[in-house]
C-alpha cells in the first residue's frame, strides 16, 4: 500500500481498495447464493448478521462531536489567521 501511494494518489488507491472490497464481497454474495442453489439449503443472506446492526448515531453523540469538531476547527482557523497574516515572520516563512 506504501508502494501504491508513491505512484499514485491518495483517492485513486482509496478508490481501489474499495473496488477490491465491493468485488470480493459481490463474489462471496454469489458463491453463496450458488452454493445454496445447488445444496437447496436456505441459509439466507451471508450477510445479515451485518446488515442487522444499527449504526446510526444518537443526537447526544453528534451534539458532542459536533462540539469537539468545533474546537478543532477554531483552533485551526486561528493558527492559519496568525500564519497567513504574518502574526510571526519566522513561522509564516517556514510554511
Amino acid at each position: 500500500m506504501l508502494f501504491s501511494l508513491t505512484q499514485f494518489s491518495v483517492v485513486s488507491v482509496i478508490a481501489y481498495l474499495a473496488l477490491a472490497a465491493l468485488s470480493a464481497t459481490i463474489s462471496f454474495r454469489i458463491y453463496k447464493s450458488v452454493l445454496q442453489a445447488v445444496q437447496k439449503t436456505d441459509e439466507g443472506h451471508p450477510f445479515k448478521n451485518y446488515l442487522d446492526v444499527e449504526i446510526s448515531l444518537s443526537q447526544e453523540q453528534i451534539q458532542k462531536y459536533t462540539d469537539c469538531l468545533q474546537v478543532y476547527l477554531n483552533s485551526i482557523v486561528r493558527e492559519l489567521r496568525r500564519l497567513f497574516l504574518v502574526q510571526d515572520l519566522v513561522d509564516s516563512l517556514k510554511v
